[in-house]
């Protein structure tokens, strides 16, 4: 075995000083070209930037001054998870973006900076000599604040008038509501004066000034604005709602569930409060007054959560009375990937399913009596009465083949199931033959009954 010792051999120590330099250089230009590629697809979603050095940067900073806000937006995103100084120098340079809209995304990412006092006269500036509306009424608010921050009350007399004007009225409301404490009572009445006016663009302008200065004190006006009868109103109301994120919001979101016109903002709201939500959301579908829609719509929303918690609520719920609602719930969990685990579970599912056979049982006795009615007058009720009873005998056919579903993940026990659930006559003796072979007796005595 030889053993080299570069110190007697500098030229082969040079050589391999220079090949691992090659290696790294190497490994940065493809890391680089890596970054590059996903940057172009909006693919990036964090990771180290390489220091934010040559092609990577040079990059982003082609990009990052493109009038398109949805391009200039991404790439300062981009800086901003990178977590690196610069960002705040691209914050700075963006406010002269030709596009409002980046302006002020701008400024309210600004308003989140360390020391945010040192950018006064950039934000003044901006405030003076800006074309848009918007983006002045949003500097007036940042200097408001900046101005609270470093001289306190006294520093907001300079202030007040603009509350008295029509144009940026909003901007130092905003403010002001932004400053919090005694300077926020100064623009209550104003506020106030807004959501109860019944012009719709009155209504408007308080959820904007709301949703720009978001806080729990505004919880009295806000649920007023969320019982509207405007849906744009009530709509709007519920985004704010979800900034806010106060109980007592709750029960008018899982309310709004009800209204086609609201339910998707009811939604967005109704995640902005993740865990916090599932026991009011639990109450709500073990109640038997709660709406048939809302039911629905709250057994898809848990179904589709990413955390265990909500289908664990589901689990719970698997006791509820509707039939439809019971095979929605199942149909959630099996469509979500969810395996049950629970100790009891052939105990509960035996259960559940007893209670379907004995229904099915009710439901073919309850039709037995109604085929022998013969009164013509009635007739035309009691065939509807028949189809109702045939609708829930199929529906309970299915909950019960669904519960099965849950029992076992063993894939030739799932296709038997799948093969009885498409209610094919020539495969149905196949397939009942195999559950007979893996399930317990005592229950494949009761799926026999059923189906």
């Amino acid at each position: 075995l030889m053993v080299i010792h570069l110190d007697n051999h500098p030229l082969l120590l040079l050589l391999m000083t220079a090949l691992l330099s090659l290696l790294v250089f190497l490994a940065l230009q493809f890391y680089s070209s890596l970054l590059v590629a996903l940057l172009s697809l909006r693919a990036w979603r964090g990771g180290p930037l390489l220091l934010l050095k040559g092609r990577v940067l040079d990059y982003i900073q082609k990009n990052i001054v493109s009038e398109d806000k949805n391009e200039a937006i991404y790439f300062l995103r981009v800086l901003e998870v990178s977590n690196r100084w610069i960002y705040a120098v691209w914050l700075l340079k963006s406010l002269k973006n030709k596009n409002e809209k980046v302006r002020l995304y701008v400024l309210e990412k600004m308003s989140g900076l360390y020391n945010l006092t040192r950018y006064e006269k950039t934000i003044e500036l901006l405030f003076l000599r800006d074309p848009s509306l918007k983006v002045r009424c949003r500097a007036l608010s940042l200097l408001i604040q900046i101005s609270y921050e470093t001289k306190g009350l006294n520093g907001l007399n300079v202030y007040l008038s603009y509350l008295d004007n029509k144009k940026l009225k909003v901007g130092a409301m905003c403010g002001f509501l932004k400053t919090g404490g005694a300077p926020a009572l100064l623009v209550s009445d104003g506020l106030q004066t807004l959501v109860n006016s019944k012009k719709i663009k009155d209504n408007l302008l308080a959820i904007s000034i709301m949703d720009w200065a978001p806080s729990v004190g505004l919880m009295r006006l806000l649920t007023r604005l969320m019982k509207s009868t405007t849906p744009i109103v009530a709509s709007k109301a519920l985004l704010v709602a979800a900034k806010i994120n106060h109980p007592e919001c709750l029960p008018m979101i899982l309310n709004a569930l009800d209204d086609t016109a609201l339910r998707e903002n009811a939604l967005v709201a109704l995640k902005s409060y993740g865990v916090k939500a599932l026991p009011m959301i639990e109450r709500t579908i073990n109640n038997p007054e709660t709406p048939a829609v809302r039911l629905k719509t709250l057994i898809l929303y848990l179904s589709m959560l990413p955390s265990g918690e909500g289908k664990q609520v589901l689990l719970r719920s698997l006791q509820i009375g509707n039939q439809k609602l019971r095979k929605t719930i199942i149909q959630g969990m099996i469509d979500s990937g969810i395996f049950w685990t629970h100790p009891d579970k052939y105990e509960l599912l035996f259960n559940g399913i007893q209670k379907d056979v004995n229904r099915i049982l009710w439901l073919n006795e309850l039709m037995m009596k109604y085929k022998q009615v013969n009164f013509a007058q009635t007739s035309e009720v009691f065939s509807f009465l028949i189809r109702a009873i045939q609708e829930d005998l199929n529906t309970t056919r299915e909950t019960i083949l669904y519960q099965l579903m849950l029992l076992k993940d063993n894939a030739l026990y799932l296709k038997a199931v799948r093969l009885l659930l498409s209610k094919r006559t020539d495969v149905m003796d196949l397939a009942m033959s195999s559950l007979q072979d893996m399930l317990p007796k005592k229950l494949f005595r009761l799926v026999k009954i059923a189906l």
